[in-house]
């Protein structure tokens, strides 16, 4: 709905305006901010996966630079598995598997930057460590599930197909005349029998 995703992005600029920060803070927010109004654009116009990537995008960035600004936290950290699933269910399992290798890797890159360059929040290392370690595992076993999800589901399909076909071959070799009717008698498909007997051709 335009109403909601106006409000929705309102409220974030306003957020963005009252809310003190650093510099750094307020240009990746800013980015954000755009890149949400640019989704949002994409979606109303029908480009579900371009919109969706974007969105998705968006969100990876924002959440490398709360780690870099804030420090390692459990907040951010959470928003990874629900990317890797994201990105799963949209590029499939592979896709689900790079993207928590690459976040992992992004992830101790901003943590440094955070430490060295931005000159963020001293953390305990070993905390840090830790919630890597919970972040790795979660993301991991999210792409993981996708992937088993989506074997599953095509598993499923080829059943329910070749269940279709066995079938189709059982009525279109039946010694019976076999006739699909819509709700106003006309014929919608018929076996050879049927036609011969009907004296017509298969719909």
């Amino acid at each position: 709905d335009v109403t909601v995703g106006a409000c929705v992005i309102t409220g974030l600029l306003v957020n963005l305006l009252v809310t003190p920060g650093r510099t750094v803070s307020v240009i990746t927010q800013s980015s954000t901010v755009v890149a949400l109004a640019l989704t949002f654009g994409l979606l109303v116009r029908g480009r579900l996966e371009a919109g969706i990537g974007l969105g998705l995008f968006a969100i990876w960035v924002e959440a490398h630079s709360l780690i870099a600004l804030e420090g390692m936290v459990g907040g951010s950290l959470i928003l990874f598995p629900v990317l890797v699933m994201a990105v799963g269910l949209l590029t499939g399992g592979r896709g689900a598997l790079w993207m928590a290798g690459a976040s992992t890797l992004t992830v101790v890159v901003a943590t440094a930057l955070g430490h060295v360059v931005v000159d963020g929040p001293a953390r305990d290392l070993g905390w840090e460590v830790y919630l890597l370690s919970i972040a790795v595992v979660c993301m991991f076993s999210a792409a993981a599930a996708i992937q088993l999800g989506i074997r599953a589901f095509r598993r499923a399909t080829a059943a329910a197909q070749a269940s279709e076909r066995r079938v189709s071959d059982l009525i279109r070799h039946a010694p019976d005349g076999v006739v699909a009717l819509d709700a106003r008698g006309h014929i919608l498909s018929s076996n050879p029998v049927a036609d011969r007997l009907l004296g017509s051709k298969e719909s």
